[in-house]
């Protein structure tokens, strides 16, 4: 959040759902207040299925993941809404 407020060049925020205080959905919300069109790539366990509902349309990639899962995830959606 910090490193937001100071304006630094975020191009993708990679998050997870489930973390202490505030959770990575809220967290989200949060930044898309200033910055609506923030793209966002959540990680979650299978243990946090219950928040994918309230992520919308953003990417989502599952835990335990590969490298290669990783880079497909992270370049999904760094692209376009459009594409």
């Amino acid at each position: 959040m910090a490193a937001l407020a100071a304006g630094e060049s975020i191009d993708l925020l990679v998050i997870d759902i489930a973390m202490p205080g505030m959770n990575g959905i809220k967290t989200v919300l949060r930044v898309r207040e200033q910055r609506p069109s923030f793209k966002v790539l959540y990680v979650t366990g299978y243990a946090d299925l219950g928040g994918e509902r309230q992520t919308g349309d953003d990417p989502r990639i599952k835990k335990p993941f590969r490298l290669a899962e990783l880079t497909t995830a992270v370049c999904a959606a760094l692209k376009p809404a459009n594409q």
